[in-house]
C-alpha cells in the first residue's frame, strides 16, 4: 500500500472510530474496552484487506481520551489492561462501518 492509500485508510479508521463517541462519552468500562480494542490489533477494510491501520498504546489512549473530550489524556487509559481484547459491541459497531480486526 503507497503512503497516500496508507494515510486515507487510517484518517477512514479514524472517522470510524469517532462514530463511538456516543457510546464511550459517560461510560467509564466502554472508553476502557474501545482503548483495548485499539491496542495490539489490525483494523482492515472488509472488502479490501489490504487497507489496514493500527494505532500505538499511547495513540489509542489518547483516541479514546480526545473522544470523549472531558480533560483526560492518554495516561488515563495506557496500560488499564485487557489490551488485545475487543468487545463484541466494538466489533458488530465496526463491522457495520465496514472494518474487521485481527491480533498483531
Amino acid at each position: 500500500m503507497n503512503m497516500k492509500t496508507a494515510k486515507e485508510t487510517h484518517e477512514w479508521f479514524l472517522e470510524s472510530i469517532e462514530s463511538l463517541r456516543g457510546a464511550i462519552k459517560e461510560d467509564d468500562t466502554r472508553a476502557k474496552e474501545l482503548y483495548a480494542a485499539l491496542t495490539n490489533m489490525r483494523w482492515f477494510r472488509v472488502e479490501d484487506p489490504s487497507k489496514e491501520t493500527c494505532v500505538s498504546w499511547r495513540m489509542a489512549g489518547h483516541l479514546v481520551a480526545a473522544l470523549r473530550f472531558k480533560g483526560e489524556d492518554y495516561l488515563d487509559y495506557y496500560c488499564s489492561g485487557n489490551e488485545g481484547t475487543v468487545a463484541p459491541w466494538i466489533s458488530n459497531a465496526m463491522e457495520k462501518l465496514g472494518w474487521k480486526h485481527e491480533c498483531l
